[in-house]
């Protein structure tokens, strides 16, 4: 039993094609962009100095919460009632 293609099954076919062509030179175009922009980078650009990071005084557990702003982590320390809700707020 063979099945026969339709109009419309080959006008989607055209459209899927037009489609993967379409985005294989979108592709194509991006990475030649990005492999020119790192063989002819600027010396100076990876010569640059690194970011200074500032350091807060106490615990460095208290800063690294602090510098992340993991508020979740905050809640893992505060103890719980029965219930399960935070006694400190």
């Amino acid at each position: 039993m063979t099945v026969e293609e339709t109009k419309h099954d080959l006008w989607l076919k055209r459209v899927q094609i037009t489609i993967a062509i379409l985005a294989g030179l979108a592709t194509l175009i991006l990475g030649i962009y990005n492999v020119k922009k790192n063989i002819f980078s600027n010396k100076e650009a990876e010569q640059a100095p690194p970011p200074v990071v500032q350091k807060s005084e106490g615990s460095p557990i208290k800063s690294a919460l602090e510098e992340t702003g993991a508020a979740w982590i905050k809640k893992l320390g505060t103890p719980k009632s029965q219930s399960g809700e935070s006694t400190q707020k």
